[in-house]
């Protein structure tokens, strides 16, 4: 398609951006002119070949289209292609010619004639993309067949290296590629179940079939004869089957005796051996389980012998092995032993219990003894040694529970010599010793302080009668005559004060005998009387005190001479009641007198009356 040279409107190579970079300039400009694209276009084989594009728009829009690719011209739609292909491609030059007028060539070259809405860019760039990947597709899966093939063939080799003998190869590997993986699948599952024979030929142990098994063996080095193998594999399975049925009856026996708990693993080792070798192997055992029952028979009625406790460990080792043939001898062995040791043991133990038994007549409990008597000769004999040592120890709590002080719990210690009967219970007896101590103890200290409190009272004075006898009692009593006595004590203090406030006049008798029991505490009751009575004696005096002391106050308003009541007021209670009851007798008759004068006329002797009323004024 020859076309005007027109106007360079811009040039640039091609590349990953170029076809939407010119197409968008082209579209956006409206431009008129065509493309002209020299350059390379990669082929179907992945060749790059030469390319001439002319591809011409009519304002923004492509109207005609011509590709020639290796001199192989392509018009209209099927020219778009190649050109878009290889504005791709770096190599390529673009060049885009405008102010042509492009209607002749568009009436001139109608075969080249393309439609704008088939120049789809991104259909384009998506069928590019596809491509790219279909491409890459191939290429990776020509790859993975080389190497596929490359695979097959190593372990084609390594199959031969390990012994197989393969007819069909190397040949086969000059034949298509499905043709030589159709092989490699079929001899790889030959392969996989000749392997599986092998193996299970491995694991047959039994050395009847050693040289049949040889020979299934050497034909499973070829494994494209299959039913061959197969076919010999079956006949001797037949064999097998046969030898292991007999085999099978004899381990049937072994497995019973392994089920009761004998040990069968020499006997199934021996199973291995050929046939015969096997059932002779079988009769031995058979004896030995034998002498095993009759062995734990023996040991059983040792067990249940009251002589046997304390030989568990002994019982145990024997019994450990009576399941084991193989151990027969050392079984016998362990048996003679045991027995001598339990006769020795028993002479020493009954030699041992007879000096126990002295023990015993003195008065304490071996009981512990009897029942280390079913244990072993060791522990009884440092039972033994334990009772004796305890026992001695016992005698000596004893001595030291004589002399303690009895006077507060005699009771308790009586008691805790007849409870030390026991000597497998020193250590209680050890701890309640140490508390009965700690007892006696705390009572002497109470007693000291007692007897500290009763001495002071004596240092002051009071009298504590048999304080040494007092001493003496339990300490309940002990402590309620303390508490009595000193009870008395601070009252007869309380007395003293209360003597030592009260007026003694005429009363020294009195006060003298009262003070003279201050110091007896038994005479508390008698002092107690006394003081009331005395106080009694002041109350009477002192009330009667008082009423002759008002009476004498009247008498005295009355005008009555009352000097000598006054004299005696303070004197002993006989004197002022002496003197009063003579001024009660002769002011009444004074004012006896005087009730007459005042009834009488004395105008004409006036003073008479008044020197005699003057004279009744003055009792004495």
């Amino acid at each position: 398609m020859i076309l005007p040279k027109g106007t360079m409107e811009f040039e640039r190579t091609g590349g990953e951006n170029a076809i939407e970079d010119i197409m968008g300039r082209i579209k956006s400009g409206t431009l008129t002119g065509y493309m002209l694209v020299l350059g390379k276009v990669d082929s179907s084989d992945g060749d790059l070949e030469n390319i001439t594009g002319q591809l011409v728009f009519k304002e923004g829009g492509a109207v005609l289209c011509e590709s020639v690719v290796n001199n192989k011209s392509r018009k209209g739609m099927d020219g778009i292609y190649p050109i878009l292909k290889s504005m791709l491609i770096e190599e390529s030059n673009i060049e885009f010619k405008s102010k042509i007028d492009v209607e002749p060539p568009i009436a001139f070259f109608k075969e080249c004639k393309v439609d704008d809405d088939a120049l789809d860019i991104e259909k384009f760039l998506d069928n590019v993309k596809k491509e790219e990947e279909e491409k890459k597709r191939i290429e990776e899966e020509m790859l993975m067949r080389g190497e596929k093939k490359k695979e097959i063939q190593k372990e084609a080799e390594e199959w031969i290296t390990s012994g197989y003998m393969i007819n069909s190869f190397p040949e086969i590997m000059h034949k298509d590629f499905e043709e030589i993986e159709e092989w490699h699948t079929d001899l790889s599952e030959k392969i996989d179940r000749v392997k599986g024979y092998i193996r299970w030929l491995m694991e047959i142990e039994e050395i009847e079939v050693d040289k049949e098994r040889e020979k299934l063996m050497d034909l499973m080095k070829k494994p494209e004869d299959i039913m061959v193998i197969e076919s010999a594999k079956t006949k001797f399975q037949e064999t097998l089957d046969g030898i292991t049925e007999k085999r099978q009856e004899i381990l049937k026996w072994v497995n019973l005796w392994k089920d009761e708990g004998y040990n069968t693993l020499n006997i199934e080792e021996r199973m291995k051996d050929d046939l015969n070798t096997a059932w002779n192997a079988m009769a031995e055992f058979m004896d030995h389980i034998q002498n095993l029952k009759e062995s734990k028979e023996e040991l059983e009625r040792i067990k249940q012998g009251e002589d046997a406790g304390g030989y568990g460990s002994e019982i145990r080792e024997i019994d450990f092995l009576l399941n084991d043939p193989d151990e027969i001898e050392n079984i016998n062995r362990l048996m003679d032993e045991l027995k001598e040791t339990i006769k020795e043991e028993k002479k020493s133990k009954e030699e041992i219990l007879t000096m126990a038994n002295e023990i015993e007549s003195q008065g304490y409990d071996i009981s512990s003894m009897m029942e280390a008597m079913k244990g072993r000769l060791q522990t009884f004999r440092e039972k033994f040694n334990l009772l004796m040592n305890n026992t001695m120890r016992i005698t000596e709590i004893r001595e030291e529970l004589k002399i303690m002080d009895r006077r507060d719990i005699p009771d308790k210690i009586d008691k805790f010599v007849d409870d030390t009967k026991d000597p497998m219970k020193l250590d209680r007896y050890e701890e309640e010793m140490i508390k009965l101590k700690d007892k006696l103890q705390g009572f002497k200290e109470e007693r000291d302080e007692i007897s500290t409190e009763l001495t002071s009272f004596e240092q002051d004075g009071f009298l504590v009668p048999d304080l040494k006898e007092k001493m003496d009692s339990p300490l309940d009593q002990l402590k309620a005559f303390k508490v009595d006595l000193k009870s008395k004590v601070v009252e007869l203090k309380g007395l003293k004060e209360t003597i030592s406030q009260m007026d003694q006049r005429w009363l020294e008798d009195d006060f003298q005998d009262v003070e003279g029991k201050l110091n007896d505490p038994s005479m508390i009751d008698i002092i107690r009387d006394g003081i009331g009575r005395i106080q009694e004696k002041i109350d009477i005096r002192e009330k009667k005190r008082q009423q002759v002391t008002e009476q004498m106050n009247w008498w005295e308003g009355e005008g009555f001479i009352v000097t000598k009541l006054k004299d005696v007021i303070s004197e002993k209670m006989a004197e002022f009641t002496s003197v009063h009851q003579e001024m009660s007798e002769k002011i009444a008759g004074a004012k006896e007198v005087l009730s007459k004068i005042k009834d009488l006329d004395i105008r004409y002797f006036k003073q008479r009356a008044d020197d005699l009323k003057n004279r009744l004024m003055d009792t004495f």
